[in-house]
């Protein structure tokens, strides 16, 4: 009797074993990851690091291949219309969001696209050029409540600078006027130069400039004083409510079914959690975050909200 009862429990965890094999996805064995932007810049430092621990983890092959262009739209929207059969994810900023809702586009980034985890977020840093006399927080409401008209710089037209210059001229009631640039080293080149008054970026695109001296560091975006970046204020000190945090997250086509998703997100929330991922990040200013795809999928959506309210009551059209 005793030999029948394990023999029966040996069945019921033989089941649960075939029953947990099956369940496992159809997982391509190339995947291809798409990086809306060109090759050196931190989507592609951040894709090129995780897809080459992904491929040590899963034993597929994911490959990271750069589509610029428009400010991300091409990329995106390459993948937005892909199969959603997990050959063929998106890996991009939170600019993603941002080039989106002003734009008249052939794809809807909220319907065609399903997020699978954000796995980084940090504070942008706001800067201002030598020549503009500011040199702190302070001095940036004294002159914007004056009435006088500033500059700011930004790497393009829809990009998370562009938005975050917008919702700053939004909360102060000052006058900005918008100078677009080709990429952040020429709107810092032209801010040295004292052609525009400041800018708002990514603290990594121009650490280097701050740590010099060549640009003013004056506040950070985040809600609150960011350990990155220690003793530098919130911008939130001076404009209540002003909060822009940059975020990096994968994505895949919205028909992608739950078990692939699931899958991507538990294999990519394992490879970032490692000591040498989070020194990564950190050099580019921002921290690891873990989230699941229903959590990346509220965060994306309240962002996605955010910047499209924004563009609506500012009438801002990128097209």
């Amino acid at each position: 009797m005793r030999s029948l009862w394990k023999l029966a429990v040996a069945s019921v965890a033989a089941f649960g074993l075939t029953c947990a094999a099956r369940a496992e996805p159809e997982v391509p064995s190339v995947v291809r990851i798409i990086v809306p932007f060109s090759p050196g810049a931190s989507n592609d430092t951040f894709g090129r690091a995780i897809a080459k621990e992904l491929t040590m983890k899963t034993g597929k092959n994911f490959i990271v291949e750069n589509k610029p262009g428009a400010g991300g739209v091409i990329g995106t929207g390459e993948v937005a219309k892909s199969k959603g059969d997990g050959a063929t994810l998106l890996f991009s900023s939170s600019s993603v969001v941002t080039n989106t809702v002003g734009r008249q586009l052939n794809y809807d980034f909220a319907k065609d696209l399903a997020p699978i985890s954000v796995v980084s977020e940090g504070p942008m840093v706001l800067v201002a050029s030598r020549a503009s006399g500011l040199k702190n927080l302070d001095d940036l409401k004294t002159a914007l409540t004056s009435g006088k008209t500033m500059t700011y710089g930004t790497p393009g037209l829809g990009s998370i600078a562009h938005f975050s210059s917008e919702l700053l001229m939004q909360r102060s009631g000052g006058k900005f006027q918008h100078v677009p640039y080709k990429g952040v080293s020429n709107a810092a080149i032209d801010m040295m130069g004292g052609r525009v008054d400041f800018m708002i970026s990514t603290p990594a695109s121009i650490l280097g400039q701050m740590k010099s001296g060549d640009l003013v560091t004056l506040g950070v975006t985040s809600a609150a004083p960011s350990p990155l970046l220690p003793n530098v204020r919130s911008v939130s000190e001076i404009y209540p409510g002003y909060t822009v945090d940059v975020w990096w997250g994968f994505f895949a086509p919205a028909s992608t079914p739950k078990d692939l998703l699931d899958y991507y997100n538990k294999a990519i929330n394992e490879v970032i959690a490692s000591k040498d991922m989070a020194e990564l990040f950190a050099r580019e200013s921002t921290e690891i975050k873990h989230m699941s795809v229903a959590q990346s999928r509220a965060f994306v959506a309240a962002d996605y909200k955010k910047w499209f309210d924004l563009a609506k009551e500012r009438n801002i059209k990128l097209d």
